[in-house]
């Protein structure tokens, strides 16, 4: 990653970086060393505004105080915790690693490492989910006071293993009209609690967007580093 950074630094020259997100798997698996040593080397080498949105995506279960500390440290100032579900019965459907007692304990110890801008991605539209399980989930999770919220629907991929289990009858076929009135639902719920949708699959809490998406969104320029990455430069 350090090397294709450098490789992009002198292909592109001068460049200003406004937003960095660690994602698109779960970079939480990366020591904290490592993370440091990639901000430094893009700090190095592009112009990085000191009020640049730096992201990290985590799973509950990689979430240490001793590894919120290294991220503060480091320079990561948003993090995006994967809960998922807040329902130990869906997270057993989903293979999650994680419970519901280990994701509410990550956020609170992530807001008490002095993270201010915390957003928790949950699933809806699930194999088994309920109206009721969904509503309890969003209750639980604002009830946590996050900053933003990224509610994405289950969709069935070609070629996963999750197709194949659907094909054969093992897991029931997502229920489009329901996972309609999920969203409605959590639509209403989010815009009760102060938030504001700004984009198809995110809430946020006024003055809490989330700059990288808004970028995507808006179909702007971004640069891809790592394995199997897209970048949109024009």
């Amino acid at each position: 990653l350090i090397k294709e950074l450098h490789l992009w630094s002198s292909a592109l020259g001068p460049t200003t970086i406004k937003t960095v997100f660690f994602g698109g798997g779960t970079p939480s698996y990366l020591t904290s060393m490592h993370i440091e040593q990639l901000l430094k080397t893009t700090n190095s080498l592009f112009t990085l505004p000191v009020d640049a949105e730096i992201s990290l995506e985590s799973n509950p279960n990689d979430i240490s105080e001793d590894k919120l500390t290294e991220w503060v440290k480091a320079g990561i100032n948003r993090l995006s915790i994967g809960v998922q579900s807040l329902d130990d019965n869906l997270l057993s459907v989903l293979g999650r690693r994680h419970s519901k007692k280990d994701a509410i304990e990550a956020f609170r110890n992530a807001r008490q490492s002095g993270f201010k801008n915390i957003n928790i991605d949950l699933i809806y539209g699930l194999a088994y989910q309920k109206i009721d399980q969904c509503q309890e989930t969003l209750h639980y999770a604002l009830d946590l006071e996050p900053q933003h919220l990224s509610l994405y629907c289950l969709s069935i991929e070609k070629g996963t293993p999750f197709e194949t289990s659907v094909q054969k009858g093992f897991i029931p076929t997502p229920d489009s009209d329901l996972a309609a009135d999920m969203y409605e639902l959590a639509d209403k719920l989010t815009s009760e609690s102060g938030f504001e949708q700004y984009e198809i699959s995110n809430w946020a809490i006024p003055g809490y967007v989330c700059d990288h998406n808004i970028n995507y969104w808006r179909n702007q320029s971004y640069l891809g580093v790592g394995p199997g990455a897209h970048s949109h430069m024009y």
